[in-house]
């Protein structure tokens, strides 16, 4: 008989990263280098404050994993070598 298994609520989630999730502090560390190499880093602050306030809105509307989920839901790689296409919703045979 099979056993039941606990899955963790976070099992989509990416590693966290001080206070950021690892997709965000990707961009946090670009936006914050492009500001110390352009030697406009308030202009950097800044726009790391915009990204990170509107992309965790963004990432708060959708269930965890969506960026795991969403190239193959819009058919930009290939599911795996029998569902070449993730965009389709119903099978016809």
């Amino acid at each position: 008989m099979l056993q039941s298994v606990e899955i963790p609520e976070d099992i989509d989630s990416l590693p966290q990263v001080l206070m950021w999730e690892l997709d965000e502090f990707g961009i946090v560390v670009v936006l914050f280098y492009a500001g110390l190499i352009a030697h406009e880093l308030l202009y950097s602050l800044g726009a790391i404050y915009l990204f990170t306030r509107f992309y965790s809105r963004f990432k708060g509307e959708r269930l965890a994993g969506f960026h795991l989920h969403a190239p193959y839901r819009l058919g930009l790689i290939p599911l795996n070598s029998r569902f070449p296409n993730g965009g389709i919703l119903e099978y016809h045979s």
